[in-house]
């Protein structure tokens, strides 16, 4: 990964993303267009949610803005633009425009999702011929024939996150991707034609008014565990109650809250099943920024728990660290590349047992939640800036344009070979290979972190 503070000539880009207020990859990308107009580059931002996700708040990002059905003046940006960048993660709804755009122009994809089931599962509603055609492709007959027909989230997820994630569905198209975690790199660089770097996730947290994150931890009264997000069965909300609920010092002294858009169902059965083992729950549902803020701020334990894990990188996880509170996560994924010293890590094959032994520890030690939290909060800092990953970004631009010229000067040379009779064998000749080492991608592929 390049870290060097080269200097990069002033660029016109594109940046697809989506921008009402709830998206956690949208208030990345304000951030980093923010960091990229300040070194003096212009961007024009496309709004990539579907029309019936444009309701609330939609974020200003202090830039020009468009809508993505807006095709004429969209067009008219990308053939100005000197690249086009693409934001996008696993919810058809806010990346609609992003799928709609990528496959005209190619582009550099930031994949925020290593598994894209619930993306290109809605895309597919509408084509579901073309659709079988990009399985078949990919993962081949069985799972073609198989993918539409799963009648719940949880089955479909434990089915194909690891058969089919539709991870080589969107690199395929990139030019180049950003990926911000390596535990999924390898479907990546299978299908991407150009460079992929590693590039931790821009983030910052603004703590709300009257809270300072810095200060101790309270060693009295009931220890305060938080986990936020949306709440589905993968955030492992039930895993956490019954935690608790299996130890008596725990049932006594904790409280658990839960911030986050959750369907009634969902809400319903956890509020059972805890009045069952007699722990003490709160249900907040969907939260602003600012009591966000205020309950991170309270939180002695924050859970930020995966299973299985899905994502390239966890908003929720960085928020927790930035804010300096002791964070505990599976063993797995982007979470298992966090260090050591700055979160509690449990396993994925025995989490309530661990879950339970790490709660115990951290109630019964207030100093060390502080520290740890202390820990985190400091590593966050320095790693996920948007100053980094503008300077990442900006150096893939250039590197993707010299890949993307010998991409398409061998499909030229591919071309005319195949005119040729004997085209095969002559690509075996020592005297035709010598040469056509020149196009060797790994001239231009990037080096991983």
């Amino acid at each position: 990964m390049a870290t060097d503070d080269r200097e990069v000539a002033d660029m016109n880009l594109v940046m697809f993303a989506p921008c009402p207020r709830a998206s956690a990859i949208g208030r990345m990308a304000h951030l980093v267009v923010n960091e990229l107009c300040g070194n003096g580059h212009t961007v024009v931002v496309v709004c990539t949610e579907s029309a019936e996700s444009r309701h609330g708040e939609v974020r200003d990002f202090g830039a020009q803005a468009m809508h993505w059905t807006d095709s004429d003046e969209v067009q008219a940006a990308i053939t100005s633009a000197d690249a086009v960048i693409y934001q996008i993660g696993d919810n058809f709804h806010y990346h609609e425009g992003s799928l709609y755009w990528l496959e005209r122009q190619r582009g550099i994809v930031c994949l925020h999702d290593f598994f894209l089931g619930n993306l290109f599962w809605t895309w597919g509603q509408s084509d579901r011929k073309r659709a079988s055609a990009v399985l078949q492709q990919w993962y081949g007959d069985e799972i073609a024939r198989t993918y539409f027909a799963h009648t719940s989230s949880a089955n479909f997820i434990a089915a194909t996150h690891e058969n089919a994630p539709m991870t080589e569905w969107i690199a395929s198209q990139a030019s180049a991707v950003i990926a911000h975690s390596g535990w999924g790199m390898g479907r990546v660089l299978s299908a991407c034609p150009g460079p992929v770097r590693l590039v931790p996730l821009a983030y910052e947290v603004v703590p709300a008014v009257g809270s300072r994150f810095e200060t101790p931890i309270s060693s009295v009264g009931r220890m305060q565990v938080l986990t936020v997000g949306h709440v589905n069965p993968n955030k492992r909300a039930e895993c956490v109650i019954r935690a608790i609920g299996a130890d008596e010092r725990l049932r006594e002294g904790t409280s658990y809250t839960l911030a986050g858009a959750i369907q009634t169902d969902m809400r319903r059965g956890l509020e059972e099943l805890a009045n069952a083992l007699g722990v003490d729950l709160h249900v907040c549902g969907e939260v602003s920024d600012q009591e966000l803020q205020r309950l991170l701020a309270g939180a002695d334990v924050v859970c930020c728990l995966r299973n299985p894990t899905l994502e390239a990188a966890s908003a929720s996880a960085i928020e927790a660290m930035l804010s300096a509170r002791p964070l505990i996560v599976e063993n797995a994924g982007f979470f298992a590349e966090l260090p050591d010293d700055c979160v509690r890590k449990i396993r994925p094959d025995h989490e309530e047992a661990d879950l339970c032994k790490e709660l115990l520890d951290l109630k019964a030690n207030p100093m060390t939640r502080k520290s740890l939290g202390m820990q985190a909060q400091a590593w966050a800092r320095e790693t996920f800036t948007a100053k980094n990953y503008a300077r990442q970004l900006t150096d893939l631009v250039s590197l993707s344009q010299r890949s993307m010229l010998v991409s398409e000067t061998m499909q030229v040379f591919a071309r005319q070979l195949a005119q040729w009779a004997g085209a095969e064998s002559m690509l075996t000749l020592p005297d035709t290979l010598g040469p056509l080492r020149i196009f060797d991608v790994g001239a231009v592929q990037d080096q991983k972190a």
